[in-house]
């Protein structure tokens, strides 16, 4: 099972788990910052989440930041 941490800033506002088939997103915190569609849970990835774990497996990453945005995604 693979497990990341999705954080705004410092603040951790999801969970991702990815067990097989089964995706889901869990989410923490409804900081009024953070996309709307992070503040509800998921049994799939968004596009958001899925595009930046792809990447931190091209690049073996531990973690994910990109310039243009405040989040940070940690693989646990």
């Amino acid at each position: 099972m693979e497990k990341y941490e999705l954080y705004y800033q410092n603040d951790l506002i999801g969970i991702v788990e990815i067990n097989s088939s089964i995706k889901t997103y869990k989410c923490i915190s409804k900081n009024e910052d953070i996309f709307d569609f992070l503040k509800v849970d998921m049994n799939y990835l968004h596009p958001f989440l899925e595009s930046r774990i792809y990447n931190m497996k091209k690049f073996s990453l531990t973690q994910v930041q990109y310039q243009t945005d405040c989040y940070r995604l940690v693989k646990v």
